[in-house]
């Protein structure tokens, strides 16, 4: 059975943001930066201080205004470079030319014309990039602005003094009244808070520069890529916090009355003064303005320029090529539709193209991934031709991926083990991330035991039949037949205790000198078929010395004689009842009852010189 695998081809964009942002996500050697400097943030404004406690009866002082915060500075702009490839991924020579101005990098003619003022540096780097899988990053990217600063915030408004307390009444004379309290004096008036300083402007953004890259050699593109984005633009700052308003003055108390006087006719007593109000509360300040964000720059630009050996063009893109896996055929060894360990499996008919911006030169090498359970040959690859922008080839090798086999046999259950085969291009030892096309197969064995039924426990002289259910998942057939894919065994091992005897039917298994039973299918199991067999088992009689112990049985499960699966567990013994048989205890027991609980229990029964049997209820 062949697997078709279609991909999906990534919808690469050439504008400098998406070249850049694709460059920033490979593995870098070495970096080169030519980019703007970023603006510092500005800082935030002082809090505003608090408004002073009023006096007796008089107002608060207001809260002064927060100061504004400090404008963010803006960043730079990048420089621009034009950059020329020599030699080879063992020493790749880079020869770096700066300019804080450029005019016309990029005009057909590729003569660059320098801003009189303009002196460019120049840089000369070499790389050895043969061992690395990293490129050379040159970063042209703007500084980013500055965040402005955060305004202060406005002071407290102060409380408003206590009202003053009224005067008490005088004493009257011999028969006179006494005089009222006065009145106690209003609270005075919060102080207002101060309002919020302004939030500091953004910095804006510098601009990405130009770079320029060329070469005579095409494929030396591969080592190098560029980021020119602008920077970032700064954020305006948030406007500082209004000052709290202050409390109103608590009105002062009244005076009290003064007594009546005494004589033939007394007075009455004076009036108690009334207590004050309190003073008004101030207002709270206002919010500062937020400052306004910085203004944003405009990418810089990339260009890729192939020239000849005298420097004349011969192509340039916005980009370099791409090579991408459209589609593949993925075969298994002997067309079983199933992925076996040890086995092989082909992969065929790879299309591919190049949806870059350049065309994509000669010596890629298209390869399938080696992986903890897939091995290939280091040299079973395919050179592919140059191609075209979009044009589509398909590649003719037949390429052999071996599963590997299974580093630990599988215990209690089939082997199933999800696996990938990925296709994958590179150009000097430099990975096409498009080429990455994986497909998921379930590597397994095509027969698979699928229930095992034994019994759990046994007693002495009882006899059990086991039977195994398997199963044929592949399409083709196995056993005992002319198109056989594989011979199927199984060999059942006990303890020593527990025997394996001949059934009374037709027996088709063979019991060995050592005690185990050896099942050979000897007929055809045909394809996603369901099958079983059995084997015949009888507890000894010896084994009423090992009451409630474990003894162990295994199913091993072989194909083309390989053992692929085993099946582990125990029969636990148990004593047999005899319900004619009358005794002065009978113990009832459980799967919890332990042998050592059986050894006290036994042991006491003895002493008391009790009769006893067992019934256990599992």
């Amino acid at each position: 059975m062949s697997i078709v695998k279609q991909a999906e081809l990534p919808n690469f964009r050439f504008d400098v943001n998406s070249v850049s942002s694709r460059a920033l996500i490979k593995p870098v050697d070495q970096t080169i930066s030519i980019s703007g400097l970023s603006g510092s943030h500005g800082t935030s404004g002082i809090s505003g201080s608090s408004g002073y406690r009023g006096g007796s009866g008089s107002k608060g002082g207001n809260g002064t205004n927060g100061l504004d915060g400090k404008p963010g500075q803006s960043g730079t702009d990048s420089q621009h470079a034009l950059i020329r490839l020599h030699g080879t991924v063992e020493n790749l020579n880079v020869q770096l030319k700066i300019f804080q101005k450029l005019d016309n990098l990029f005009e057909p003619s590729l003569n660059v014309r320098l801003n009189s003022s303009d002196v460019p540096n120049e840089a000369n780097y070499n790389f050895q990039l043969a061992k690395s899988k990293g490129v050379i990053l040159v970063e042209a990217v703007g500084g980013n602005g500055g965040d402005g600063g955060q305004g202060g915030r406005g002071g407290n408004g102060g409380s408003g003094g206590s009202g003053g307390n009224g005067r008490d009444g005088s004493p009257g004379y011999s028969g006179s009244n006494w005089a009222n309290g006065g009145d106690g004096q209003k609270g005075g008036s919060g102080g207002n808070g101060g309002s919020g300083g302004n939030g500091g402007n953004g910095g804006n953004a510098g601009a990405g520069g130009d770079v320029q890259v060329r070469s005579i050699d095409p494929r030396l593109f591969m080592l190098i890529e560029m980021d020119c984005r602008a920077g970032k633009k700064g954020k305006g700052g948030d406007g500082g916090q209004g000052g709290s308003y202050g409390s109103g003055g608590s009105g002062g108390l009244g005076g009290r009355g003064g007594p009546a006087g005494y004589g033939l006719s007394p007075g009455t007593k004076g009036r108690d003064g009334s207590h004050g109000d309190s003073g008004s509360s101030g207002i709270s300040g206002s919010k500062g303005t937020a400052g306004i964000d910085g203004c944003p720059a405009s990418d810089g630009s990339i260009q890729y320029v192939l020239v000849d050996a005298d420097d004349n063009i011969l192509e340039t893109g916005s980009d370099k090529y791409h090579a991408t896996v459209c589609c593949y055929i993925i075969t298994d060894e002997n067309q079983d539709e199933i992925y076996e360990p040890g086995s092989d499996i082909f992969v065929t008919n790879i299309k591919w193209t190049n949806n870059g911006a350049m065309i994509l030169p000669n010596e890629s090498i298209l390869s399938i991934r080696s992986t903890k359970y897939i091995s290939n040959d280091i040299n079973d690859v395919s050179v592919l031709i140059s191609a075209n922008i979009n044009e589509v080839l398909c590649d003719s090798h037949r390429f052999k991926c071996h599963i590997n086999s299974i580093s630990a046999l599988s215990m209690n259950r089939p082997y199933i083990q999800p696996i990938q085969i990925t296709s994958e291009i590179h150009l000097l030892n430099r990975l096409f991330t498009g080429s990455e096309v994986s497909t998921t197969l379930i590597c397994q064995y095509p027969i698979q035991i699928t229930d095992i039924l034994i019994p759990s426990y046994l007693g002495p002289n009882e006899r059990a039949i086991v039977t195994v259910n398997f199963t044929n998942i592949s399409s083709r057939s196995y056993g005992a037949c002319f198109d056989s894919a594989g011979s199927i065994e199984f060999i059942l091992s006990t303890h020593s205790l527990i025997k394996i005897t001949p059934m009374n039917e037709e027996c088709f298994y063979q019991i060995t000198s050592d005690g185990r039973g050896i099942y050979k299918i000897n007929d055809r199991v045909t394809p996603k078929s369901k099958r079983s067999i059995r084997f015949e088992i009888i507890l000894d009689a010896a084994a009423k010395k090992q009451i409630y112990e474990d003894l162990f049985w295994t199913i091993d499960l072989l194909l083309r004689d390989v053992l692929i699966e085993r099946h582990t567990n125990n029969i636990r013994v148990i004593p047999v009842f005899n319900p004619n048989v009358h005794t002065d205890i009978l113990l009832v027991t459980n799967s919890q009852f332990s042998r050592a609980e059986f050894l006290a229990y036994e042991n006491l029964f003895q002493l008391f010189n009790y009769s006893s049997q067992i019934w256990d209820i599992e």
